[in-house]
């Protein structure tokens, strides 16, 4: 019997880029730098890479272009952690997405 994944996914939900003064943005870098260095960590570990970054809802925190421009930053940071591109990450708005 084979082991083999047939498609896998990397899912983020709710990142809320932007949200909060300047010590809440600074605590933020540092999560979203621990779970792009923890991604490329398990995927060395042997964790299957994914086929695709599925980000659904609330990508920014209120819709501002800035925001947007972090966050495309951010993710292509993901995505390659991941050894993908961002042609691999598909995003589904949220209501802080519709500004």
């Amino acid at each position: 019997m084979s082991t083999s994944t047939l498609f896998s996914w990397l899912h983020l939900s709710d990142i809320h880029i932007g949200h909060g003064g300047a010590s809440h943005v600074a605590d933020q870098e540092l999560v979203l730098g621990a779970l792009r260095d923890d991604v490329a960590k398990q995927i060395a570990g042997g964790v299957p890479k994914p086929d695709v970054v599925l980000v659904t809802g609330d990508i920014a925190f209120c819709g501002a272009k800035d925001e947007y421009d972090r966050a495309a930053t951010w993710l292509g940071a993901i995505a390659a952690a991941a050894g993908l591109t961002l042609d691999d990450v598909y995003v589904v708005p949220g209501n802080h997405d519709v500004q």
